[in-house]
């Protein structure tokens, strides 16, 4: 195993990204218009994943997070 991270669904992929990259620290590592996939700095990185919900690879599952 090499890398585990959440993958949330969202409606606001880019404002998410920039929310994450800006005040948290996170790079993006891989970008598309339907996915976006980002690493924290560090010698243990952290991962998490977005993706929109209108995309057909949605898996099914929980609502779109809507930030509550």
């Amino acid at each position: 195993l090499e890398d585990l991270y959440a993958l949330i669904t969202t409606d606001k992929l880019a404002e998410t990204r920039d929310f994450y990259t800006e005040y948290i620290g996170f790079s993006v590592a891989f970008e598309a218009s339907w996915f976006v996939y980002l690493v924290s700095a560090g010698e243990r990185p952290l991962s998490l994943a977005f993706m929109r919900s209108d995309h057909p690879s949605n898996p099914p599952g929980p609502e779109i997070f809507n930030g509550k």
